[in-house]
């Protein structure tokens, strides 16, 4: 996304032709974890993360995780994602709502993302890693980033009940989310994961939906920023962006009668990994 669009091309068309995460990119939503300021409170208490650590965030979309953290804990360190609409707010949120702190943001492919030389001390997941087309792989990835005994930060959902296959499929089609993320993956599915990491720190969390009047407040709050950004005072092209974003943002709160989420710390040590010699409980 360039800044400099001209706003006679930021027309209703455009706003519904965005792919979702451009979508995202170009609102500047805030693509919070599972658990929002609290995940990451968690993530940065249990994991001891200091002013030392280097951090990254993978599929960041617009950089809230990672600039979050080093907010609390004065970190530094860096996020990609694919989505150039998503890159260039993360990098425009980090100017406005954190000059001060060492975060910067590229766009990249997990699978071919070239890390610094030096490694990173923590790799921040969220709950996002289900939606790469191989999770094991990429996992396998920021294995190889990873300093010995750094963590991994992770969110993940996981289902309680049975998802309807209409349900799954209205997911699938308004967020691009693969259709087998959501096949089975009840919790001992989900943790088969990251069953080859020492279990640092883990909570289970029951998402609580948001209110009709909570949901709207939220999406004029984004909405209204994105037009001040875009310089866009055209009503048509304002109501298309917030009823595409309350229409996500409505779904996204019904899957939470289906899920959970915990919060995990993962350690990787290399002489121990990738086996496990403490049980689980």
């Amino acid at each position: 996304m360039s800044k400099t669009l001209k706003k006679e091309f930021i027309t209703v068309d455009f706003v519904r032709k965005l792919s979702y995460p451009d979508f995202v990119g170009f609102i500047n939503q805030w693509n919070t974890p599972p658990g929002s300021y609290t995940t990451l409170s968690k993530m940065a208490t249990f994991s001891k993360m200091t002013k030392e650590s280097r951090i990254l965030e993978i599929g960041c979309s617009t950089g809230f995780s990672s600039r979050e953290l080093a907010v609390l804990s004065d970190c530094k360190g860096m996020g990609f994602d694919l989505s150039k609409n998503s890159i260039a707010m993360a990098n425009y949120n980090k100017k406005r709502y954190s000059p001060d702190t060492d975060i910067s943001y590229k766009v990249a492919d997990g699978y071919n993302f070239r890390p610094p030389e030096k490694k990173f001390t923590h790799i921040i997941a969220g709950g996002n890693l289900k939606f790469f087309s191989d999770p094991s792989k990429m996992l396998s990835r920021c294995v190889e980033m990873l300093t010995d005994g750094g963590y991994i930060l992770a969110s993940p959902y996981y289902q309680t009940r049975p998802i309807p296959q209409k349900f799954a499929r209205q997911m699938h089609d308004t967020l691009g989310i693969p259709l087998n993320a959501f096949l089975n993956f009840y919790y001992k599915e989900t943790m088969k994961l990251f069953n080859k990491f020492e279990i640092i720190y883990e909570d289970k969390n029951t998402p609580v939906p948001e209110t009709e009047e909570e949901l709207r407040y939220y999406c004029m709050s984004v909405i209204d920023r994105a037009c001040k950004i875009h310089s866009i005072n055209n009503q048509k092209v304002y109501d298309a962006m917030y009823q595409r974003l309350l229409g996500i943002r409505q779904l996204i709160n019904k899957s939470r009668y289906y899920q959970e989420y915990c919060v995990l710390i993962l350690r990787y040590r290399k002489s121990i990994y990738p086996h496990r010699y403490v049980g689980l409980f």
